[in-house]
This record gives C-alpha cells, structure tokens and sequence, in this order.
C-alpha cells in the first residue's frame, strides 16, 4: 500500500515552487520587449538580432549582469550617448547593422565590465576612438566597415588588454607599430581582412612578443619579400588568401621556419617555381594551396613537413599524382584535396607509403575512368576513412578501385555514369557508413549489391536516378540504416514499396522529421507528383498479378567456391573475414587482336612473391609469356 501524503505536504510544496517562481521571474525579467532573453548553460543572453531595429531599443535596467546582448542583423543606423545607460553587459554585438554616426559617449558606463565588442558600420569615415576609449577592459573587438586608410594617433591607447582584434574592410593601407604600442605584450591574434595593404607590415607585427595568428587574406600583397617575418617570434597561423600572390622570395617564411603550423595561401597565382620557398616550412601542419596555377608539385616539397596533416591543392593545374610528390608525408598526411584539377594519370602505387591518410578528395575531374583500377589506392586499404571521387565519370567498370579498402567509412560517387552497382561490391567494405551515389543513371539494386554493409551503413543517397522500385529485401539486416534518400527518381509507388513506407512512419517518427522525406511518386497515375509521405499503407496497392518477396535471404555469411589447379575449394566468409591470397584478375578491353588485363592480390601474409603468366592457346608449341613477377 502506497503511504497517504497529507495535504499540507502537497501546499507548502506547491508554495516553495510558487516562490521558486517567483523569484526567478523578478530575477530574470527581459530587459526589452523587443528582444527574447534565455540563459543557456548559465549564461544570461538578450538577443534582439532580426528584429528590423532602426534604433537601439529602450532597456530596463537592474542588477543583471548580461553575458551577451546582440542587436545583429538590424538597420540601426546610429549609436547615441548613453545608448546602453545602466546595463551590464560582457559581450555586446552590433554586426550587420548600417551604422552610420557614433557619438562619443555611445558605450560610457560599459568600461568596468565589456570584454567583447562586434561592431559593423557603413563606411564610416570617421573612427571611434573617443567612444572606444571607455572599454579599458575590452579583450576582443571586432571592427567592420570603416573607411580610413590608417588608423587615427592613440585610437587603441586606452585598450591595453586587447587579445584579438579584428579591423576587416576598413580600407588600410598601412598599419604600424605605434597603431599598437599598448597592446604589444597582449594580442594574441590579428586579423586584417579585406584591406588594401601592399606589402606584410613588418614593423608593427614585430612588435606583438604574442601574436600567434595574423589574417592578411584579401589585400593586395603581390609578393612576399625576404624578412617579411623576422621578429614575428610565435606566430602559428597565416592567412594569404586571395592577396594576388605571384611570387616569394627565397627567405620569404624563414623567419617562420621553427613556428608556423598552419598557412592559407589559396586563391593566389602560385605555380610550381614560386613554392619551392615553402620546402623550409618544418614544422606545418596545414598547407592550403588551392585556387593556384600549380601544374606540378615539385619534388621534395614535402620533404622536411613530417608533421604536416592536410594539404588541399583544389583547383590548380595538376594532371598527375607521382609517388616522388609525397616523399615525406609517409606517417603525418592525413588529408589530401585534389579537386577540380585535370588529372589523367595515377602512378601506380602513387599512395602506398602514406600509412594514415584518412580522406583522399578526388573529385571533379575531367574523366578517371580510364586512370582507376585495383592498384590505384594501393596502400591506403586499412586507413583511408573517406573517399570523395564525384564527378569523374566513374563506371561500372571502375569499381574494382575501391574494392580493397576496407577502411572506408564514407564514399562519395555523385554524378557519374554509374548504371549499375555490381553484386558483392560492398563485401569487404562493411565499415562504410556514409555511401552517396546520386546523380547517376542507376535503375535498381539487388540484396547482393550492399551486402557487407549490414552493420555499417547509416545514410545512402539513391537520389537523381533513374529507380522506379526498391525490393524490400534490399534493405534486410540493416540495424543502423537512418537516412535513405530517393527524391528525384521515378517512383512507382504500388505495393512493392510498403515496406519503406512502414520504415519511414519508424525511422521518421515526428512531423518535423517528415518533412525532410521529400520524395514524389511518378506513377501510377493516382499517385502521381504526390510526396511519398502522405500516402498511406493501404494507397500502395497491387493487381493479383503482381508478386513480392515473402522471404529475404541471410546474407551475412556468404559461401563462395574456389578454383586453384584442378582442385575445388568452398570456404564461407562473413564480411569480417577475408580470404588469404585472393588473386583479382580483370578482363577488359577485349578486342580480336588484343585483350587488357588487370589484377592485384588481397591478404598477401606470408606471401614472397607471385608472377603471372599467359599462354597463347591454339599454336604448335604455346609458349608461356611472364607478364609481371612481384617480390613482397
């Protein structure tokens, strides 16, 4: 028997939360009607950003220390004195707004306790140092959008335990070190974005004994010069983009050898020559070249970046990948970005020494489907995770490039000339969770064709193709499968498709989740241009003459037979299990004269070497012909 509560128990409970309550809302009470307050992992936050403001809203004013008070996205125009009379605030943000006048007064009050400030102008003429001046405690301030060429005498005098300082599309020509004698010891981090600089400001970033990051992207730095850095002590991060760089000088970064970990040079006119400077970069981990002219990496650029983890080349003028490119990248690269280049040609074991590389972008290639084969990703079996090879035409006939990876977790294969997804593809595989084929030309798949990816796959992309049905058997055993996307395709929404319709209602179980299912049925008639997600069950009918599988076959264990010599072999695998020394042997090509072959041999262990040999049948004496020998 459950004890009998007593009523005064039930009062005096509901009176403690009443004043629980209560105390909460005189503590917490929005400080204007045009905004929305919430605190959120104890931080108190008034946000009036998007509200259309043409001015800043009247506050009430208490006690309340305000982490954040952001008035973004607005049309604010101008910040009179004692705009924020009152008020307690530790971040203010005015990004996005036109302002146009700031009266010196405008943050008078905040000094004791802002920390933070973003603040957007239309290209105001004039800088606020006398409104600036108050925030003796500012650490980070954002500046946007004012039209000087160099910052005033003392504009960040009164400023002196500035971290981070952002002066982005100002129109500076210059910026020196008196700009910033009273932050020398502090910043930390400066960025100079969208300016209209010539040349690297020497002077004033020598002076910062901290700076670690500086952002220079978006000038109009055309080289970089021969102690353009030296003084500059621990800077770690560099940002050249889009500068128009064509050319750096030998001793250019030198000063940087022994601190620079990540530098940003795309979007320059780099080409082959003018990179060899970076070959001194020791100790880099990210290099980012892309949008460049570079047709060929040279040689030994990598050679002294053991540490370096991600280089993107995207959009230069490679038409090769050599092994020689990577020497010295064997146990550190982890990232490598090739797209939107012209390449036709992967030498033959081009990645076999990079032992952790993780994502390989490939894509947006004129055409591979002639470049890859079986040996392409030679290497990479065990750790490439990602695998990005969109829009490259591949085929059905290049698929065998990807069979050996079975470290993939995801594999891009978007807007090829895929038709087809060949039976047993993904056997070895089953580690791949993220599997995108859209934009091809395939009509259906089979159980066989994703079998291996029964424990792995979460999300396919099936969508801009040419699938009418889906058998409900395709999909058997797939535990972790959450995202199936068909939009695009000529769905015949009959009976053979209740089943998906049963694991959408399961697997998209809210209305707000359903609305992302926007796929729409291409017959029959009935049914046709309507969204799949509102048809019920009992819409998806059949005529008696229509059949659907009442059983899906097991095909987590698959028995698979062998021929070697005259012997017969039968040995059932799993998709955890492989083989030993499978000899892969593809025949294409096949014309009267010739024919091409192509192989490779999985689960080498204990192996020395192997040769393969022909025999041309149908002669007095056929002669064997060796065509390869390899030695493990």
């Amino acid at each position: 028997m459950k004890p009998h509560k007593q009523p005064h128990s039930t009062v005096s409970v509901s009176l403690l939360a009443l004043t629980l309550l209560c105390k909460l809302s005189v503590v917490w009470a929005c400080p204007s009607s045009d905004c929305s307050c919430q605190i959120n992992k104890g931080r108190y936050i008034v946000r009036c950003n998007g509200r259309g403001l043409t001015a800043i809203p009247k506050f009430k004013t208490d006690d309340t220390t305000y982490d954040e008070l952001t008035l973004a996205d607005n049309n604010i125009d101008s910040l009179p004195n004692d705009a924020f009379k009152g008020l307690k605030i530790k971040h203010l943000d005015l990004s996005k707004n036109p302002i146009s006048t700031i009266d010196s007064g405008a943050f008078s009050g905040l000094g004791g306790l802002t920390t933070k400030l973003v603040l957007h102008v239309n290209q105001m003429t004039q800088f606020p140092s006398s409104a600036l001046s108050p925030l003796v405690n500012l650490q980070h301030l954002e500046l946007k959008g004012f039209a000087v060429t160099s910052l005033p005498d003392t504009a960040l005098a009164g400023l002196s335990k500035l971290q981070i300082l952002m002066l982005e599309s100002c129109g500076l020509v210059d910026i020196t070190s008196s700009d910033l004698t009273n932050q020398q010891s502090t910043l930390v981090e400066l960025n100079l974005l969208a300016n209209a600089l010539t040349s690297v400001p020497t002077a004033a970033i020598a002076s910062l004994q901290n700076l670690a990051s500086l952002n220079l992207a978006g000038n109009q730095i055309g080289t970089i010069k021969s102690g353009d850095f030296d003084g500059v002590a621990k800077l770690t991060k560099l940002d050249l983009a889009s500068n128009g760089v064509r050319s750096i000088q030998e001793k250019g970064f030198t000063a940087l050898t022994n601190t620079l970990l990540q530098l940003r040079l795309q979007r320059n006119h780099l080409q082959d020559r003018e990179i060899l400077p970076l070959m001194q970069l020791g100790q880099l981990r990210v290099l980012d070249l892309a949008y460049n002219g570079v047709t060929n990496i040279p040689s030994g650029l990598f050679a002294s970046m053991k540490y370096l983890e991600e280089a993107d080349f995207t959009k230069n003028n490679l038409s090769n990948i050599k092994k020689s490119m990577f020497l010295g990248l064997d146990d550190s690269v982890k990232i490598l970005k090739f797209a939107e280049n012209h390449i036709a040609e992967i030498e033959s074991g081009a990645f076999e020494q990079l032992h952790v590389l993780e994502e390989l972008h490939l894509d947006e290639q004129p055409d591979l489907s002639g470049v890859l084969n079986a040996y392409t990703f030679g290497g990479l079996e065990n750790s490439l995770k990602m695998l990005n090879l969109n829009k490259v035409k591949f085929s059905t006939s290049n698929w065998p490039a990807v069979h050996s990876l079975v470290g993939l977790q995801a594999l891009k294969l978007a807007n090829n000339d895929i038709d087809n997804v060949p039976d047993s593809t993904f056997l070895r595989l089953n580690s791949i969770a993220t599997l995108d084929l859209s934009y091809n030309s395939i009509t259906g798949v089979s159980q066989p064709a994703l079998n291996g990816l029964q424990t792995s796959l979460k999300s396919i992309d099936l969508s801009n193709n040419q699938i009418m049905s889906l058998d409900k058997c395709v999909f058997y055993q797939f535990d972790n499968l959450a995202t199936i996307e068909l939009k695009a395709n000529p769905l015949n929404c009959d009976c053979r498709l209740r089943w998906l319709r049963k694991w959408v209602e399961e697997e998209y179980n809210t209305p707000f989740l359903l609305l992302a299912i926007t796929w729409k049925c291409a017959s029959p008639s009935e049914h046709a241009d309507v969204l799949f997600r509102k048809l019920s069950i009992n819409d998806l009918t059949c005529d008696s003459s229509t059949s659907t599988p009442t059983t899906c076959q097991d095909l987590r264990s698959t028995t698979t037979t062998t021929h070697k010599a005259e012997s017969t072999t039968t040995t059932t695998l799993t998709p955890h299990q492989v083989s030993p020394a499978t000899l892969f042997i593809n025949i294409t090509d096949v014309k009267d004269t010739s024919i091409t072959v192509t192989w490779f041999v999985n689960g080498t262990e204990g192996i020395t070497g192997f040769s393969v040999e022909h025999q041309v049948l149908n002669t007095e004496t056929p002669p064997k012909r060796k065509l390869s020998t390899h030695r493990m």
